[in-house]
């Protein structure tokens, strides 16, 4: 995605995250956005990219999308101004800034945990992270990637912690080739 299209994004969700923040509904809305985000199908976004799309026709998928769930008014008005702007199609970024915010706004931390074997005690670790962030929630997630080929990478926001296999094994092939030099 773009640089520009990023800075949209961002600003779609904030404006969106301030009123639900105002009227107290976050976690309705971020729900709700969550359950659009899904119903945006990848054959239904490349119709809604489409130029040639007019906008009634666009009107009448975003009235199709709100009458079959029942959303708050906001996240329909905020469907349809998306739909008159025609940036139906960055729904699916700004659910995730959404989510960016409401999660900082909770004091919740990602934290994906990556394995060889996708079979981790995530209640082990949440215990060992509650300990280093006493004031935060966490929102764990568990990625199965062979290529690590044992251990762990516990990734938190921006910092990774590498205790994989692969990782051990290149750091001893770099101490070996420095003391080989």
């Amino acid at each position: 995605m773009s640089e520009k299209l990023s800075v949209i994004s961002k600003n779609y969700s904030t404006a969106l995250f301030n009123l639900a923040l105002q009227q107290n509904i976050l976690l309705q809305i971020k729900e709700q956005l969550q359950q659009l985000s899904v119903a945006l199908t990848p054959n239904l976004l490349n119709l809604i990219k489409n130029p040639t799309i007019t906008k009634s026709n666009l009107k009448k998928i975003a009235q199709s999308l709100v009458s079959k769930t029942k959303f708050h008014p906001i996240v329909a008005n905020f469907l349809f101004t998306l739909t008159i702007n025609r940036r139906l199609y960055l729904l699916p970024q700004i659910n995730k800034q959404f989510e960016i915010l409401f999660n900082k706004n909770q004091h919740i931390l990602q934290v994906q945990v990556v394995s060889a074997f996708g079979d981790v005690n995530l209640e082990s670790i949440k215990n060992i992270l509650s300990k280093k962030y006493q004031q935060q929630k966490f929102a764990l997630t568990q990625i199965k990637n062979p290529q690590i080929l044992g251990g762990l990478q516990i990734n938190i926001e921006n910092t990774v912690v590498d205790i994989s296999l692969k990782n051990n094994l290149l750091q001893i092939q770099k101490h070996l080739i420095n003391s080989l030099n």
